[in-house]
């Protein structure tokens, strides 16, 4: 499967087919293989088809009875057997995932949901109930959202497809808008319009004739500890997550793609994979001649696993090409550093591949920059020794920062030092832009429930407003392709496993990212498994600022969030530094690009707003 998309009338009048087709044909670019509709009275859901079922497990889901459940599901369930158990049913009666929830959920209800592993989003008709269920999966790796026009309820797995209701009139959400221009996203829910709202991670949306709700079914355990005698049996346990995580995800005997960066998470993804004996090519980004090349570390671990070596130099997107992805997504354009796979994309495509392995998520999971909450927490516990093993004065100092703005401390003390120093924001960024944007921080728990800095700031991580959108953007671009991305460190069991383990388990003896370099001793290339350094991708962000910005680009559309002039000057300024040194680089490189790809946004769909 590669999408879902369907609607529900509040009123009860029978499905509109004809509505729906044309609804879920609009992402005919997930439906290769076609589409599978089905209806029950108000309710009508469609299954976007990205391989043939002959590729699939079993056979497509015999036509449902007036009175079963109509299932339409997206993604992946990699604890079949377990669940199967679970039911007494064997595997041959649920071929498909679809049939398999709409098995679990007559049998236990919604309390079977945290239990099942995967990346997944579906959407569950119950006739009996007159209930439409949405559901997402704990990351948010298939995307889901949904649009209330006050009669129907129309739900699919791109925002693009509401633009094809004859009921839908867009209308900016400047709330949204603010968090891209000052690069801080503060919810998981919302969307640049209006009305249009995304199933978050972890979440239900449910609806009936009467009302809709949205509510959490899972969240991580926080207050789990992991607690082990020597390094070797927490780096044997990461170890043994991995290699389910990549077996759930690598199906035996197809061929299979990988992301390779030559940094620790691609190269342990790749190298793992190949001593698993799956069948796994790598591919990779590279930039002759630029700083953020990689070419000799991605040859390293290429030899070292054995594994076929694919290679993309990109290049900078032009105005035609922002203005393309706007009219064909909807949506503001995708950052350079994402949209940059899609050369890759297309290599896997054309190479046969359908599925590609990404390593997103390790950095946000196991990164030793919460070293600075843990020494405050060393200091604290009067650990002496590991305080002078593994910390400094500067740990110490950034510590005691983000002790207080994560905790309830920050209230107190924040009005009182922004009286001593006032915050220096984005140059251009209005302050009313600045207050519209804030939230109320991106973690649903108190910070007393977390017993540890560090902990609090793992579960935030893995959590992250920031993480869902990246993984929307890139699925997104994927999808195009008729590629299905897997991220094995966003494996629900990977996460519960840092935030458990301590934190001397990412930081020790100082080296960072512990627990997974002595997890990948004897399967990384040494070299790569100690390196201590990583690609800088700025350079990509200020080759298309380049590109991209000229004459027709109207700022005065941004005139009430921003300072266009004070923006103008600003991007003139540093645009003239690029040209003595193409490779420079300035704080405000990810505003600049959210700025100028908010106002080619507006631009192409919005020639008014400002």
């Amino acid at each position: 499967m590669a999408g879902i998309a369907g609607l529900f009338h509040f009123d009860g009048r029978p499905c509109d087919r004809a509505l729906l087709e044309r609804f879920a044909a609009s992402l005919g670019h997930r439906a290769e293989a076609g589409i599978a509709y089905r209806t029950n009275g108000p309710a009508g859901l469609a299954t976007l088809r990205m391989r043939p079922a002959s590729a699939m497990r079993g056979h497509p889901p015999e036509a449902a009875t007036v009175d079963a459940p109509l299932v339409a599901f997206d993604g992946r369930i990699d604890n079949r057997s377990a669940l199967l158990d679970r039911l007494g049913t064997r595997a041959e009666d649920c071929p498909e995932e679809e049939q398999l929830v709409a098995a679990l959920l007559a049998r236990f209800g919604e309390r079977i949901l945290p239990d099942i592993l995967g990346d997944f989003a579906f959407a569950v008709w119950n006739p009996g109930e007159r209930t439409l269920l949405l559901a997402r999966d704990v990351s948010g790796v298939r995307p889901l959202c949904y649009y209330d026009d006050g009669t129907t309820l129309f739900f699919a797995s791109e925002m693009s497809a509401i633009f094809s209701l004859p009921s839908f009139r867009p209308v900016v959400n400047e709330r949204k808008v603010a968090q891209y221009l000052v690069a801080s996203m503060q919810d998981r829910d919302e969307t640049v319009y209006r009305g249009v709202m995304r199933v978050p991670p972890a979440h239900l949306v449910v609806a009936s004739l009467r009302s809709t709700s949205v509510r959490r079914y899972f969240d991580f355990d926080v207050s789990s500890t992991l607690r082990y005698q020597t390094d070797r049996e927490y780096a044997g346990h990461f170890l043994d997550l991995l290699r389910e995580s990549l077996k759930a995800r690598l199906p035996e005997g197809e061929r299979c793609g990988a992301e390779l960066s030559g940094g620790l998470d691609s190269s342990s993804i790749v190298c793992t994979a190949a001593a698993l004996g799956r069948s796994i090519e790598a591919f990779s980004l590279v930039f002759p001649g630029l700083r953020c090349d990689e070419s000799e570390e991605i040859d390293l671990v290429a030899r070292h696993a054995n594994v076929k070596s694919h290679r993309f130099t990109p290049t900078p997107r032009t105005r035609d090409d922002l203005d393309g992805e706007i009219d064909r997504i909807h949506d503001v354009p995708d950052a350079p550093n994402g949209a940059m796979h899609d050369g890759v994309y297309r290599q896997v495509t054309s190479s046969g591949i359908r599925i590609l392995l990404a390593g997103l998520g390790g950095d946000d999971l196991f990164d030793a920059v919460w070293n600075r909450s843990a020494a405050l927490e060393a200091l604290a516990c009067a650990e002496a020794r590991r305080w002078f093993r593994d910390f400094d004065a500067g740990d110490l100092f950034l510590g005691g920062r983000d002790l207080l703005a994560r905790t309830w401390m920050g209230t107190l003390v924040r009005p009182i030092w922004r009286r001593v120093r006032p915050p220096r924001g984005v140059p251009w960024i209005l302050p009313a832009t600045s207050t519209l944007a804030s939230g109320d921080g991106t973690s649903d728990r108190q910070p007393h429930e977390f017993r540890t800095a560090t902990r609090l700031a793992t579960h935030e991580s893995a959590t992250a407003p920031w993480l869902q959108y990246t993984l929307e953007c890139v699925e997104r671009s994927a999808a195009r392709r008729g590629i299905a991305l897997r991220f094995p460190f966003l494996d629900r069991r990977i996460v519960q496993f840092a935030i458990s383990v301590p934190q001397e388990q990412r930081s020790k003896l100082g080296i960072d990212r512990y627990v997974v370099r002595e997890a990948m001793r004897g399967i990384l290339p040494e070299r790569t498994r100690t390196r201590t350094t990583k690609a800088e991708f700025g350079v990509v962000f200020n080759r298309e600022l380049q590109v991209v910005v000229d004459d027709s680009l109207e700022l005065g559309v941004l005139d009430r969030w921003v300072e266009t002039s004070v923006l103008d000057g600003e991007l003139r300024t540093y645009l003239a530094s690029l040209r003595r040194d193409p490779q420079a680089m300035t704080q405000w490189g990810w505003q600049f690009w959210e700025s100028l790809a908010v106002c080619a946004w507006l631009n192409r769909l919005f020639p008014k707003v400002g």
